[in-house]
This record gives structure tokens, sequence and C-alpha cells, in this order.
């Protein structure tokens, strides 16, 4: 219900780069579909989705959603800057499933960021956001899972992100 309004502010912006989380399936035709009305409303800049379900389905969603020119392949922290500085020539950036003139392509993989060190801390100059009448301030101290749930995918993309299954800053 709000593809209109998040559409009209992301081009009042004017980014030249636009990215989409998509983690779970169930919220994939969203994104789609904000793609889609970005393209409709005249956005002629890069659009990119990542997470987890884009990184399975990235030949699938290139070739059925023509709004979308890349998927970001794992992690994007490094990912996405590279993009963000080669957008004349995504296909140098390592990491990603790029559009092509003749379907899909997948660039060289990016390695995994293992000493979470290394990463930046967040900003938290930003006023915490208010959800549900309480300030709040994510804090992400670790990325990967000690379980082995069967209905899960975070060990199957963890194995093909060449991950461990546990990292901790």
């Amino acid at each position: 219900s709000q593809i209109e309004k998040v559409a009209r502010q992301t081009l009042s912006l004017k980014p030249d780069l636009i990215g989409l989380s998509m983690i779970f399936s169930h919220r994939a035709s969203e994104y789609i579909d904000l793609a889609n009305r970005l393209r409709q409303k005249g956005y002629r800049g890069h659009i990119t989705a990542g997470g987890f379900f884009a990184h399975f389905n990235s030949h699938r969603l290139l070739r059925d959603c023509c709004a979308l020119d890349s998927v970001v392949y794992g992690e994007g922290e490094l990912t996405i800057p590279d993009l963000a500085d080669n957008l004349e020539c995504p296909e140098v950036v390592n990491g990603i499933c790029l559009r092509m003139a003749s379907g899909s392509m997948d660039t060289p993989p990016r390695p995994t960021v293992i000493d979470l060190d290394s990463l930046p801390f967040p900003d938290h100059q930003i006023p915490p956001r208010t959800f549900l009448g309480v300030r709040e301030s994510n804090i992400l101290s670790s990325r990967g899972c000690w379980a082995n749930c069967h209905f899960c995918s975070i060990h199957v993309w963890l194995k093909d992100i060449k991950a461990p299954a546990m990292r901790r800053r």
C-alpha cells in the first residue's frame, strides 16, 4: 500500500543507485512492484537487489523483472560502494549477477568479510527510531547462527558465500 509513496520519496532524492533488500520470498513481489513503479515513473538509474531470496533467485529475478539491473551476492557492505563507484561499467564489480543484453552473467565472487571488526560501526548520531512508543537502536554483534534448523536457509546461504556458520564482532 506504500509503493506509490515510497517511489515518489525515492525519486525526489535523485539517486544514481537504488538497493532493494529481498530477504524473504513473501515480500519479494512487493519489491518487484516497487522497482517496476520506479521505472514507470521514469527512473533511469541502476536498481539492484540483495538478500537471501535475491541471492538464490538472481538469474530468475533478472529474467522476469526487467526493472532490475543486478543482484548482489552475499553481504553487500563492500559490493554496494563498489557498484556505486562503477555504475558506468558494473561488469568490473565482483559479487554481482548482472543483466546483459543476452541474459544475465555472474561476476567473480567477492570474498566474504570474516573479521566483522574490520567493518565500520553504525552512525549512532542519527536519532533512534521509535517503534510502538519505545525508542530503539539496533546492534549487530554477530552474523550467522549456531543452530542448524531444517526450515532456515541461512546455513545454505553461508555455505554458498563461503562464510563460517558464526562470526562475532
